[in-house]
């Protein structure tokens, strides 16, 4: 591959709209296109092909996302027909390809991999040099070629056709690589994946061909350099992505350099990927990130936890989290803080600390001191009562925090400057009390008290949801039972009602497992049996026919709510 360069700056500018007008095209074609029954690859994901080197990587499925929205075709979607019937009059060859999908030679019921790598602008206000591109799995080398050829030459007009006339055969793939044409782009293809790369300047393109023939050889590859990456490729992913969280940072602005290695040196190098899933009866969204700082590596294992006891199983929502405080704290203090307060803007820090001084008497370092490593949260019901000064009626929640607590005497010093302040008192007359009780802490509503000093909840959550609670670092969990009982308490619509009876919980839970962190987020329905993606739909629908005033859909008027069930 030749490069020649171009004094004007013309020709750059020419080739940085074609390289995106080219990799936009390429991705509403697989956004939008349905999905047919396909032959399935043998080889595996083709995604292990991203470069080495990305910053961010998204995916997303179509032929899954489409089967799980109950549809087998984009033509099957609301309004595509009349959709399809327009783009007829703006391009034959895309309305054909909507028809035919196998026209592109693509399997859509294989993810889709977009990529990027940045680098920071060379003038002040300018663009980040960006190389991109794109990574499908064909459906064969022959099909995908010929699907290429009408996209080049019925779509890309003469350009495009005599383009694609420098496409060379090699031994185990397919290239076509030119840097120097109207169309910067470089692909190569075979059985098992398709690799388009392109850049917005000539410095990004320039060996562009070189690395494209690496990816293709599975010598410069994302998947074996980063760990997250390569746990990501494993996952069942609907929609999801990966991101180089410490190479970004550098492209801001706003951060010195030399405050930006500093930095980096504290909080390690980051990595993190994230998906979401559509499954039966729940939505599913799950993140890990690694980092391979020193204050993560000296991390020990959450304690177990011992208030659990004191959560209630009929909850609107409950919280239990428990972490390795004595590590975190000396990472905080010793490292971390004073760091933070040594680089640009630290001193917003520092005034915010002599501000807290004079406040509570106390500094970042004695709060720090105060928790040992255990919390829990609950809210537990809503009732009306009556606002004790004007006799009006208002709602009065019923409330628990708790947390162990490390340093007693820290504590009690927190406790004195709010008993001064008034603010024990005010929480007196809004009906809560402190209790102090060992090695624990609690806030907690007056008639909760005596249950807190006898340390077991009559009705304390048990079997899988206490399992839940107890299994992971941080976990959450909010039942859409009791919140449909407390609309309608309250006299809610019944529109509203209606779309709360269809949902079961919310979860989240988090955990840490030496470098890596693990997180999943959850949603699931009451009807357990059909895909999530489908029910969101369905729900959308009919919250959108509300609005316009139209009827609900026969069948769907709220007779009674039905009993949520504790999902494991």
């Amino acid at each position: 591959m030749t490069h020649q360069s171009d004094p004007t700056g013309r020709g750059n500018a020419v080739r940085k709209n074609n390289f995106f007008s080219i990799i936009a095209v390429a991705a509403l074609f697989f956004l939008t296109l349905p999905a047919v029954a396909q032959e399935k690859a043998k080889q595996a994901n083709a995604g292990r092909l991203v470069p080495a080197g990305s910053h961010v990587v998204l995916s997303f499925n179509i032929g899954s996302l489409l089967k799980k929205s109950g549809h087998e075709t984009f033509l099957d979607l609301p309004g595509a027909k009349d959709a399809h019937q327009e783009l007829k009059q703006e391009s034959e060859l895309a309305a054909k390809i909507l028809e035919n999908p196998k026209l592109l030679g693509i399997d859509f019921d294989k993810p889709i991999y977009l990529f990027g790598t940045f680098s920071p602008a060379q003038e002040e206000f300018g663009e980040p040099e960006i190389i991109g591109g794109l990574i499908a799995t064909p459906l064969s080398a022959a099909k995908l070629e010929a699907g290429l050829k009408k996209v080049f030459t019925d779509g890309l007009g003469e350009a495009g056709a005599q383009m694609f006339k420098k496409l060379r055969k090699e031994k185990n793939y397919s290239i076509l690589a030119d840097s120097d044409g109207d169309v910067p782009i470089a692909l190569a293809f075979n059985d098992d994946a398709l690799v388009l790369m392109g850049g917005n300047s000539e410095e990004a393109l320039e060996g562009i061909e070189k690395e494209l023939r690496k990816v293709m050889g599975g010598k410069k590859v994302l998947a074996k350099s980063e760990a997250t990456y390569g746990a990501y490729l494993k996952k069942q992913v609907d929609l999801g992505g990966w991101i180089n969280l410490n190479s970004l940072m550098k492209l801001s602005p706003d951060i010195p350099a030399e405050q930006l290695e500093k930095l980096q040196n504290i909080i390690g190098k980051m990595r993190m990927a994230g998906s979401v899933n559509f499954i039966p009866g729940a939505i599913q969204v799950d993140i890990i990130s690694s980092t391979d700082a020193e204050y993560v590596k000296k991390i020990k294992p959450a304690p177990k936890k011992t208030m659990l006891g004191l959560l209630p199983h009929k909850a609107v929502a409950s919280f239990a989290y428990s972490f390795d405080m004595k590590g975190t704290r000396k990472w905080l203090k010793e490292e971390y803080l004073p760091a933070l307060k040594k680089m640009e803007g630290g001193e917003a820090l520092a005034m915010a600390e002599l501000m807290m001084m004079g406040a509570i008497g106390m500094n970042f370092d004695d709060l720090l001191d105060i928790p040992k490593g255990e919390m829990i949260f609950s809210f537990i019901d809503l009732e009306m009562g009556v606002d004790p000064d004007f006799g009006t009626p208002e709602p009065k929640p019923s409330l628990i925090f708790g947390m162990t607590v490390n340093d007693q005497k820290k504590l009690g010093t927190l406790v004195k400057k709010l008993e001064d302040e008034g603010g024990v008192q005010a929480m007196n007359a809004a009906g809560f009390s402190i209790l102090r009780d060992k090695d624990r802490f609690f806030i907690a509503n007056n008639g909760l008290i005596k249950t807190l000093r006898a340390g077991k909840m009559p009705n304390a959550v048990a079997d899988k949801r206490r399992a839940f609670f107890d299994e992971n670092d941080q976990a959450f969990l909010l039942d859409f039972k009791q919140i449909v009982r407390l609309a309608q308490d309250f006299d809610a619509p019944n529109e509203v009602v209606q779309v709360l009876v269809k949902f079961a919980e919310a979860r989240f839970q988090a955990n840490q497992k030496g470098e890596i962190s693990e997180v999943r987020a959850s949603l699931s329905f009451r009807d357990q049996k059909t895909n999530s993606l489908k029910q969101l739909i369905k729900l959308a629908n009919e919250i959108e026919q509300d609005i316009r005033g139209l009827d609900a859909p026969e069948g769907n008027d709220l007779e009674a709510v039905p009993e949520a069930r504790d999902n494991p």
